[in-house]
């Protein structure tokens, strides 16, 4: 049986299968050059999934990193390309699933930059209620990766919006800049807008 076979099966039985098998399947479908239209599909699928998905359900393993990042970004997209067309979708709900995703991928020593960039950049503002999580996400990143270049650090840093930190996650920023200034890990609050 073909991928695009397997692919038009399990798409016909509505929750028939866990949205990890789709997205192994779904990364197969990318490795095996399949045709855009079950692709689409299958993308589809396991974008309408995620309000019900766990963190745990979004990892599926790469030869370069720990984690396949790319294939959850293009989900998410797929899921919020959806979203902004349904009144009743919960984009709250997979800021925060994407939030929890984040703190199991962010110690991978192996992550680039610019996955992690994608990630971030999936979703619209409206998806996070603050930034506290993106921001302790970030933090651990910055430390699993010493040897980022200046402009990779800025550039993740300015992800964080200081005004939509809490109270405390702002306290514990500005402690962290007294003792790490120079480190450049979090130039953002030199932009802030409050």
């Amino acid at each position: 049986m073909t991928t695009e076979c397997l692919i038009r099966v399990l798409l016909a039985e509505d929750e028939s299968v866990s949205s990890n098998f789709l997205l192994h399947l779904f990364k197969i479908g990318l490795i095996m050059n399949i045709t855009a239209k079950p692709k689409n599909h299958l993308k589809t699928r396991i974008a309408l999934m995620l309000e019900k998905c766990s963190s745990q359900d979004l990892l599926v393993r790469n030869s370069t990193t720990v984690f396949d990042v790319d294939i959850v970004v293009q989900v998410v997209e797929a899921y919020v390309s959806l979203a902004s067309n349904n009144p009743k979708s919960r984009m709250f709900v997979v800021g925060r699933l994407v939030d929890e995703y984040l703190a199991l991928i962010a110690r991978d020593e192996n992550l680039v930059s610019r996955s992690l960039d994608s990630l971030v950049n999936a979703l619209p503002k409206e998806a996070r209620f603050c930034d506290d999580n993106l921001y302790r996400y970030i933090d651990m990143y910055l430390k699993e990766h010493p040897d980022l270049t200046e402009e990779e650090r800025r550039s993740i840093c300015r992800k964080i919006k200081y005004h939509n930190l809490s109270q405390e996650a702002r306290s514990h920023a500005l402690k962290k800049i007294g003792c790490q200034i120079t480190s450049g890990h979090y130039l953002f609050f030199l932009n802030r807008s409050i």
